[in-house]
């Protein structure tokens, strides 16, 4: 009987242990979202560092379109002839990244403080 009390203790402990992680990653998850293609630079295919907007209305990372314009006066999105080269920091998306990261790395770290209890 004894036995029969401490298992079912333990297999209510571990179940709600389970929901707990089950919360917490669907939490992280959300905020995680799916790596959407408008994280990616166009030309570099990589998530962006330092986001920059274009006069097409596309963004890019910025060591990647101003190396482009530096030879090129179309956009690399439309092939349309830009009117200007300058860029402007993609403030937003920058600041939406950097929260998916942190996102990221929270997961990370609640994996690792389950893991090792």
């Amino acid at each position: 009987m004894r036995r029969t009390m401490l298992l079912t203790e333990e297999g209510e402990r571990r179940g709600a242990e389970i929901e707990r992680v089950r919360a917490k990653v669907g939490e992280l998850s959300k905020a995680l979202g799916k790596m959407d293609e408008h994280l990616l630079c166009p030309i570099t295919r990589c998530v962006f560092e330092d986001p920059v907007i274009l006069e097409d209305g596309f963004t890019y990372e910025r060591d990647a379109i101003e190396r482009w314009l530096a030879s090129n006066n179309r956009s690399p999105s439309t092939n349309a002839v830009l009117r200007s080269k300058a860029v402007v920091s993609n403030i937003a998306l920058r600041q939406q990244i950097q929260g998916a990261v942190q996102a990221g790395r929270s997961l990370e770290k609640f994996l690792e403080d389950i893991g090792g209890s």
